[in-house]
């Protein structure tokens, strides 16, 4: 028997509960599938078959093709990623990068000893040192919160 008429025996349409069996696929992912233009839309619950089939296999190649290029771009991320760690690392050992568990509280001393200076100082304003010690905080609050937050993008 040729390939042609072998073709010929198969059904022009088939039931989408059919269709379901033969290919593993949901009815309910076949519809969305042929509502999204994978193939064409069944007639009374009746896919094309050939040409159902046909959109089916372009489909998941298609679809594989793009699952192969999202893991390439996720690969070559996670390849940029180790290798700005590496970076830190070594940066860290050179000591040019400072530990949060060191830095934070030199930095709260800082501004502690910067607050009681501005305090001390008794050419300025108590309105002008309020408003210095209000953003002497909020430096302290913005930075211990970035702090916190790359301390948690590390776990």
């Amino acid at each position: 028997m040729s390939a042609k008429s072998e073709i010929e025996l198969l059904p022009e349409r088939v039931h989408e509960n059919q269709l379901s069996e033969l290919t593993g696929i949901q009815t309910r992912v076949l519809r969305k599938m042929a509502e999204s233009g994978a193939f064409a839309e069944p007639v009374k619950s009746r896919y094309m078959f050939a040409e159902t089939i046909q959109g089916l296999l372009e489909h998941f190649k298609t679809r594989s093709s793009e699952e192969r290029l999202q893991k390439s771009v996720v690969d070559k991320q996670l390849v940029q990623a180790n290798v700005e760690l590496k970076r830190m690392d070594i940066a860290e050992r050179q000591n040019e990068l400072i530990p949060r568990s060191t830095i934070q509280p030199a930095l709260e001393r800082a501004i502690k000893e910067v607050a009681a200076r501005i305090e001390s100082v008794s050419e300025i304003t108590q309105s002008n040192k309020d408003r210095i010690l209000r953003s002497c905080e909020q430096i302290w609050l913005t930075v211990s919160a970035e702090l916190q937050k790359q301390s948690e993008e590390k776990k």
